[in-house]
């Protein structure tokens, strides 16, 4: 065979190959979009869940410190995460799922505003979250017996910054993102962060 048709052939290998990868990947998106429709049907509606208690220490020069603690459900704690930022206050990003007439969201990331960071770009640059509550295909924010892999299905895709078509074309009207400023609030307060089943998610002083 001569140097130019195993050429040609080489590149018909490979972009059959590369074709082969990008359907499977499109088929699997779809997949787990689809799903989270009945995954968001079967949960159970809830009111005052609190993933997230936190405590700002105060800022100096141009840094914040503050301390956030992560918990379930069923207000057991599955994390602490105690540091500085970079900035003049902070900001807590969520991401959501909503379906099922059911909106569900995840504590995404921490990132300090007035530092540059743009909020599209902050799962990059803030300290992300989902590490401490999605393990071994769970999601441990939500403890409710019997709806684990629903949950866990709504996070996996609530929690991907760039889910693939899904989420840019059909899958749009789905995905939520709440960028919540906590410079209103007062160093040395304990607050807490609520959320229900309805969309509601906001910041409370305990």
């Amino acid at each position: 065979m001569k140097p130019a048709k195993k050429t040609e052939l080489y590149i018909k290998i490979f972009s059959l190959a590369v074709f082969a990868v990008l359907l499977i990947a499109a088929s699997d998106d779809f997949y787990r979009f689809r799903v989270c429709f009945g995954a968001g049907k079967r949960i159970p509606p809830f009111t005052d869940a609190v993933p997230v208690r936190f405590l700002l220490y105060g800022s100096s020069g141009d840094t914040v410190s503050a301390a956030f603690y992560l918990f379930d459900s069923a207000h057991k704690e599955l994390a602490a995460v105690e540091r500085s930022w970079k900035g003049d206050s902070l900001v807590v990003e969520f991401a959501g799922a909503q379906f099922g007439g059911k909106t569900v969201y995840f504590p995404l990331c921490i990132y300090a505003s007035g530092s540059g960071v743009l909020p599209h770009k902050s799962y990059r640059s803030g300290t992300p979250l989902s590490r401490y509550y999605m393990r071994r295909q769970t999601c441990l924010l939500y403890n409710y017996t019997g709806y684990e892999k629903d949950f866990y299905r709504l996070a996996r895709y609530a929690l991907r910054p760039f889910f693939g078509l899904s989420q840019r074309l059909s899958g749009a009207p789905h995905s939520k993102h709440v960028y919540l400023s906590l410079s209103a609030c007062t160093p040395g307060k304990m607050y807490v962060i609520k959320t229900d089943s309805q969309g509601g998610l906001e910041v409370r002083a305990e």
